[in-house]
Parts: structure tokens; sequence; C-alpha cells
């Protein structure tokens, strides 16, 4: 996760388009165990029973902030060139 967090805030570092793909390979690299990781970490909490509705909430809760973050996406591609700023 720690790995993760600097990939990401390596997003204010780029300046071209090489850098961008490397960052964005880098994200998937350290993403890629996260979900695994919270299996394994809630699996420590909960009997079996208790997983399954547990893990139900995680992937609920996951699909709410997927469908979030594509709208707050949406009205960032809305500010173009706001005071003065590209992207």
């Amino acid at each position: 996760m720690f790995a993760w967090s600097l990939a990401t805030l390596s997003y204010a570092l780029i300046q071209n388009r090489s850098r961008y793909w490397i960052v964005r390979a880098w994200i998937a690299i350290t993403e890629g165990g996260a979900v695994p990781a919270t299996l394994v970490y809630l699996s420590g909490f909960y009997k079996g029973n208790e997983l399954a509705s547990q893990l139900g909430w995680f992937w609920g809760v996951q699909n709410i902030a997927s469908a979030s973050s594509g709208l707050m996406a949406s009205g960032l591609l809305q500010l173009r060139g706001v005071r003065g700023l590209e992207g």
C-alpha cells in the first residue's frame, strides 16, 4: 500500500507522455495486490460465515466508489482552462 501511495503521488511529477506510462505501469503493478491483501486482512478478524457479509459490503462500497470517482473525473475534466491552468 505504501508503494501504491508513492506511485499515485508521483502523478505530480509527470511532465511528458513516457513518464505518464511509467507511472501508470507502476500503479498497475502495485495496485494488483490491494484486493488479495484486503481479503487476507479481513479473514483475520471475521469467522467464515461473517466474512461473506463483510466481503459483500466491501464489494458494494467499492462499486459505489467507482461510480462516484467517474462522476468526479467528469467534473474535473470540465475544469480545463479555469484560472489559467491547463489540464
